[in-house]
């Protein structure tokens, strides 16, 4: 995948920038602004309140939160909005990342270090945040993206803290490109993750070897996908719950 600069010219949106509330900007991460900024589309406006919360995107088409991690905290307003709103809910997941050593002082921060993380991220590494959101993921007006991103963290060295990086704190994440994106809405775009037909059973480990995921990420999809009502759960097989596709989804799982 080529990684493209995270500039609205390049994404394909207008470089209008939106009009803004001011509500809940400052102390904003570049990360979420940034993406927030390629978001917006002519016309739209910033934390704006709708239906008594804050939305970080208002466009003339519909509403945009990006959520950085934390899925948890968008239930309120998946619960509040979607019966009469269009969300689209962004997710950045990190494909490439540089640590980055800094050192803050009077004048700004100094570069100490720099080095490119082993770990690569892929889009599926969303499931780990989607579990949060399970039961809303195929409502009609709901529509998740998914952005595989090239960044940046920010290190600042705290004595005292984050003692498994020996008191390097992560202080701020950066968006360097967008590597690539894509788009679920409906029960066929996230059926289509699926590399097994309507009623075919398998496991979680099953999953995991056909799509070349962790283990236990393979289990979060199917969590999610299962209280999503994509998939029925047959019963066990040993430890394991077996699934099957379910061809016509009527809603969600209980819960």
């Amino acid at each position: 995948m080529t990684a493209r600069p995270a500039d609205k010219e390049s994404a394909g949106i207008p470089p209008d920038r939106p009009h803004s509330s001011r509500i809940g900007t400052l102390g904003e991460g570049h990360l979420h602004a940034t993406l927030k900024s390629l978001c917006c589309e002519p016309g739209a406006v910033y934390e704006a309140p709708v239906e008594g919360l804050i939305v970080d995107v208002v466009n003339p088409g519909g509403l945009v939160e990006v959520q950085t991690s934390g899925f948890s905290r968008l239930k309120p307003k998946l619960e509040r909005l979607l019966p009469g709103h269009a969300l689209r809910v962004v997710l950045p997941i990190p494909g490439e990342k540089f640590l980055v050593k800094v050192e803050e002082g009077p004048t700004g921060r100094r570069e100490l270090s720099r080095r490119r993380s082993p770990k690569r991220g892929q889009l599926l590494d969303a499931f780990e945040e989607l579990v949060s959101i399970a039961p809303w993921l195929l409502h009609p007006n709901l529509t998740v993206e998914l952005w595989l991103t090239c960044e940046e963290e920010l290190r600042v060295h705290q004595p005292g803290k984050a003692w498994r990086r020996q008191g390097w704190v992560v202080v701020e994440r950066r968006l360097l490109a967008v590597q690539a994106t894509r788009r679920f809405q409906g029960a066929a775009d996230w059926g289509a993750l699926l590399p097994f037909a309507a009623g075919e059973p398998f496991d979680s480990a099953e999953l995991a070897q056909a799509l070349r995921l962790p283990r236990r990420l393979a289990q979060q999809a199917c969590y999610t996908l299962h209280h999503a009502g994509l998939l029925e759960r047959l019963g066990k097989r040993g430890r394991a719950w077996e699934y099957a596709r379910v061809a016509e989804p009527a809603g969600p799982a209980t819960l």
